[in-house]
């Protein structure tokens, strides 16, 4: 027995791709159940009716289960409902997809399967913007649409209640910085959103000792060296800089020079064409490199100096505003 779990959608077209995309990837699998998290919304206007013939255009046999969860109650609503559908069938039978629905009802649905150790956990990508709206049934795989498998936070069952919130905000800001960083370059979006999630895991760990604090520091500088190591490769190509550096501060130091000199209040930005239209998003980025670079070392390497909670939150907000703002530019495209 195989069931899906997803939230609704008042997008009919997004609702009944998700169901093609299961049945492109699972071929093999007849879905049994289709379990629909549902707002108010996504439920009136005959909506419903619409939606679950559509369903069953494409899993003829499947029994479709709605749940309507306002706001108030999808932290309780939404975990018993998975912890009686774990009593029927196992986690392996379980595929969890988070394209639908709001951002915070997919982060606590993101959040529980991770829990249940539920390991099928995907989102519907489109590549071209301009295709959204379309029927998977005209796109190609994986060219122009992909069903992501997302990793599971393996450790959320240390989180502390009252840090869930704070989880899901981080989870809805990891989602939407990488979804930005996949438009210019789809290999630097995964490797970035492991690396962040990773970190993100050893944060929430770090109350039960603080070492992980550390260790969510020094992997955000991983991901800190390879930002600058790409702007500074994007300066190289651009014929900003000549010089030959191949460590985490000479990255930082070349493209420290390029924006120092942007920043000038006589910087004629006509003439500094694309390369100036690119790099007016990074302007302060270079002091935010050199912060990251500063702790990164502190936790990497044996000192008096321990990095705690403070120092590893500073990190996740310097990194993911550093990627928002790559994510804005064409340097990941060189």
């Amino acid at each position: 027995m195989t069931v899906l779990v997803t939230l609704g959608n008042t997008n009919l077209g997004t609702f009944q791709n998700v169901c093609r995309a299961v049945r492109a990837i699972y071929p093999d699998e007849d879905l049994d159940a289709l379990v629909v998290f549902d707002t108010p919304q996504s439920v009136a206007d005959k909506l419903e009716s619409e939606r679950n013939q559509g369903v069953r255009d494409i899993f003829p046999e499947a029994e479709v289960r709605s749940r309507v969860v306002r706001d108030a109650q999808m932290q309780t609503i939404i975990p018993l409902t998975l912890a009686r559908l774990l009593g029927e069938v196992g986690p392996h039978d379980i595929i969890i997809d988070i394209t639908n629905g709001q951002k915070a009802q997919t982060g606590v649905l993101y959040a529980v399967a991770s829990i249940s150790k539920i390991e099928r956990i995907h989102s519907l990508q489109i590549m071209d913007r301009s295709n959204l709206g379309k029927s998977l049934s005209l796109l190609a795989h994986p060219d122009e649409w992909d069903y992501v498998t997302l990793e599971p936070l393996k450790e959320i069952d240390t989180v502390a209640r009252q840090s869930f919130l704070e989880l899901l905000y981080y989870q809805e800001e990891i989602k939407a910085t990488c979804e930005l960083l996949g438009q210019q370059s789809q290999d630097f979006a995964q490797d970035a959103r492991r690396l962040v999630t990773q970190a993100l895991e050893d944060y929430f760990r770090g109350a039960a000792t603080e070492a992980r604090y550390g260790r969510s520091v020094a992997t955000l500088g991983i991901l800190s060296e390879d930002i600058a190591r790409t702007l500074y490769r994007y300066c190289r190509l651009s014929k900003q800089t000549q010089a030959n550096v191949s460590n985490f501060a000479g990255y930082v130091n070349q493209v420290g020079m390029i924006l120092e000199r942007l920043r000038s209040p006589k910087v004629d930005w006509q003439q500094e064409g694309h390369f100036g239209q690119q790099f007016v998003h990074l302007l302060p980025v270079d002091k935010l490199l050199s912060t990251a670079n500063i702790l990164r070392n502190q936790a990497a390497h044996p000192t008096v100096y321990q990095c705690r909670k403070e120092e590893a939150r500073l990190m996740l907000e310097i990194t993911l505003l550093m990627l928002k703002r790559l994510g804005e530019t064409d340097v990941l495209r060189v």
